[in-house]
């Protein structure tokens, strides 16, 4: 059957969905390419269009901001009130809670689950007042609820008496892993039944995603995971189906990376966890093959054209002309949705001015709007099975997580293992293709950073240390009394760096003070674009500490192999501002590195 254009007529199924009384308590399951967004957008127009809800009163709640943006792309196109209609991630949801309450200034270091117990608190008490005028509330991949989200839903649902539509599927439950111990006694979905009598059951089972046999082959195995029992026996089936599929020999060979050079149509590399995923965005860039490598849900972006914004307006305002002027210069596209975007979190007269001090305020707080930090589009996208999740491409490569990893994987964890697999297998709407184990005994999480490592074969050794967002600060180490060269090289960074450079960090102190890790600047083609941030160095020395409390022998001299992934936006103190000479609103282009390094130690050196 082939996908559905965006006007298509509604199904049976879909209709009976759609055409609820606003005060209907619905739950669906909707298994993979069913036209889930597609009947979630009718449904919220058919809230505001035949039930006369306001688009203030329907909230929407989702884990990601692809999500977000898909919903928001077909509200649009249906026109009216529903492109006023709140669509948001938990996370940003449960930051407008707090800036509503006025608990938006509290320190979250971008701690996503206090915010959002932070949020759950304020639901539930009487005592603070908050303009929600909720009638109904749409929920999607209600299946993932678990912890801090799992309650502030509850919360939600039981504090406000209004309808609501929740979207799931058990056969794609996937952050088991995630769960505290109440989740593991009972389900979401099995408390909704409990507390909720009059509950409408409704499922969507028609998929419109896959082209071919070979793209649904996996969906046979829906059923079964949904009921949750003998998840060994469907791991192993499960499992027969991904060695039963076309098989591209290892990635790094001339036939695929041939194949992936040439790629004109949406295409994935899954891998079961980050770690593998950085090594195959390794071996695609030492190959030259253009990619995208996913971030996770919660890592919000802020894109570089913002800093320019506010580099080039030469005031603490802008007009909706100035904002078009340069916009366009920049080459932006869709200036009305950006604006509009905006105004949302900097409005000032009447929301006919940006106001520049709130927007860099909106920055630093990361409170801008899901649409704004989306992660941008890509033919080729290198991701995780788990941050996979809800998206779909024309071509998927799934690389073989191998028997070492299936050997390890017990009883308990083969429900997950199998539902994970199933997810992976069923993104893709064309072809579906296997690819070799990535060879990965050296990569592993370090969990007190919540970053991937190489490792040695001894204990001790560390060899290189997964790059991220906030790693690079626009001061260069040894050069804040050169008012001119600093201003020069950060004017130069969006000239300069492309996505996909290669950069360097190369050490520039030789005495550590105890307690700290070193000094390093961010080298691209032997110019310094900036200086490795305080987070990183935190980080860093967190990755070199043999056990806690130890201090760290050694630092590497040069830090290798991390890459441009782009330019993004970032908030540095006044003082840091004072001494750059640049705009007084501190809001700097800095350099956001992806990749995983390796390190190189200077020949018999040590910081002890």
């Amino acid at each position: 059957m082939s996908a559905p254009d965006e006007n298509y007529d509604l199904t049976d199924e879909q209709r009976r969905i759609v055409e609820l009384p606003a005060d209907a308590t619905t739950l669906v399951t909707a298994g993979p390419g069913t036209g889930k967004t597609h009947t979630l957008a009718h449904r919220v127009a058919h809230l505001l269009d035949a039930e006369g809800l306001a688009g203030h009163e329907v909230l929407v709640l989702t884990f990601s901001r692809a999500a977000v943006a898909t919903l928001r792309h077909r509200l649009r196109e249906l026109g009216g009130d529903v492109a006023r209609v709140r669509a948001r991630t938990f996370d940003s949801w449960a930051l407008e809670i707090l800036r509503e309450a006025g608990r938006e200034g509290i320190d979250l270091d971008g701690n996503f689950d206090r915010r959002i117990r932070e949020a759950t608190q304020l639901l539930g008490d009487d005592s603070v007042e908050l303009r929600e005028d909720l009638r109904h509330v749409v929920v999607d991949e209600v299946q993932d609820l678990v912890g801090a989200r799992r309650r502030l839903v509850h919360t939600l649902l039981s504090e406000f008496e209004c309808g609501f539509t929740l979207v799931g599927d058990l056969a794609q439950a996937i952050y088991g892993f995630q769960a505290d111990t109440a989740d593991r006694d009972s389900t979401f979905i099995a408390d909704l039944r409990r507390s909720f009598p009059a509950l409408v059951e409704l499922e969507l089972s028609t998929s419109f995603r896959f082209k071919s046999d070979d793209a649904r082959r996996a969906l046979v195995h829906g059923v079964a995971l949904r009921d949750n029992r003998g998840q060994e026996g469907r791991l192993r089936e499960l499992r027969d189906t991904l060695e039963s599929l076309d098989h591209l020999g290892p990635l790094g060979s001339e036939f695929a990376l041939g194949m992936l050079r040439e790629t004109g149509t949406s295409t994935a590399i899954l891998c079961r966890t980050n770690g593998e995923a950085l090594l195959v965005s390794e071996t695609l860039r030492q190959n030259d093959v253009r990619h995208r490598l996913r971030r996770a849900a919660t890592d919000r972006a802020v894109p570089g054209w913002l800093a320019e914004l506010v580099d080039r307006s030469n005031s603490v305002t802008l007009t909706r002309d100035r904002f078009d002027a340069v916009a366009q210069d920049l080459g932006l596209e869709n200036l009305d949705v950006s604006w509009s975007l905006l105004l949302r979190v900097a409005a000032d007269r009447g929301r006919r001015v940006l106001d520049l001090v709130r927007l860099r305020d909106a920055i630093a707080a990361g409170r801008l709007p899901d649409e704004i930090v989306a992660e941008p589009e890509a033919d080729l996208v290198v991701s995780s099975f788990h941050r996979a999740k809800g998206l779909e491409f024309d071509h998927v490569i799934i690389v073989d997580p191998s028997n070492v990893h299936w050997k390890h994987v017990d009883a308990e964890a083969s429900g997950e293992e199998a539902r994970l697999l199933y997810v992976a297998l069923t993104r893709a709407r064309d072809q579906l293709w296997a690819t070799d184990p990535v060879r990965s005994w050296q990569v592993r999480k370090a969990d007190k950073i919540d970053r991937w490592g190489r490792y040695g074969r001894e204990p001790w050794k560390r060899l290189g240390l997964e790059g991220g967002a906030g790693d690079v600060e626009a001061q260069i180490p040894g050069w804040y009394d050169d008012r001119t060269i600093v201003e020069q090289e950060q004017a130069g960074n969006a000239a300069r760096l492309r996505s996909g450079d290669l950069v360097d960090l190369v050490r520039t102190d030789t005495v550590v003070p105890d307690g700290e890790a070193p000094d390093y600047t961010v080298m691209c083609r032997g110019e310094a674009v900036g200086g490795a941030s305080p987070r990183f160095r935190r980080v860093l020395r967190g990755f070199m500490q043999q056990h806690p409390g130890s201090r760290p022998r050694t630092y590497p001299s040069v830090i290798r192999g991390l890459r441009v992934d782009s330019l993004e936006t970032v908030v540095e103190g006044a003082a840091a501002t004072r001494q750059a000479g640049l705009n007084d609103l501190g809001v700097r282009r800095v350099p956001r590195l992806v990749g995983l390094s390796w390190f190189e130690y200077a020949k018999g050196g040590t910081d002890a």
